[in-house]
């Protein structure tokens, strides 16, 4: 099953220790939407294919989005669901704004707010 997670940025940027999301240290498929200019620490996107993310839910460092279809309106998500959504974003300053359209948009949107976050320096959670 695939989730969304908002995970800190980890390694120092060189060839021996290059950026990458903290998910990494897990041995899970991911893939992450990492910024252009990738700092330590800030948050990123990290999708994650794996049938247990009990490890990674249980890892208090990362953030799980809702598990919805990427191409389904957000406005028809449960009122759990999208609740917890907004109070993610609202933990790392993401505007509501972020959130419409298809799911996929939403978290289009949350990609480019954490870049803008890492390029210009603001705070993150």
């Amino acid at each position: 099953m695939k989730r969304f997670y908002l995970a800190p940025t980890i390694g120092d940027g060189s060839e021996e220790d290059s950026f990458r999301p903290a998910i990494a240290n897990y041995s899970v498929a991911y893939a992450s939407w990492m910024p252009d200019v990738p700092v330590f620490g800030k948050m990123v996107l990290v999708e994650v294919a794996t049938n247990d993310h009990s490890g990674l839910l249980a890892d208090a460092q990362f953030s799980v989005l809702p598990a919805y279809p990427v191409d389904l309106q957000v406005s028809s998500m449960n009122s759990g669901d999208y609740s917890g959504l907004v109070d993610t974003l609202n933990e790392y300053a993401i505007p509501d704004s972020a959130i419409g359209g298809s799911y996929w948009d939403t978290l289009v949107a949350i990609s480019v707010f954490l870049n803008e976050q890492a390029r210009y320096g603001k705070a993150a959670r």
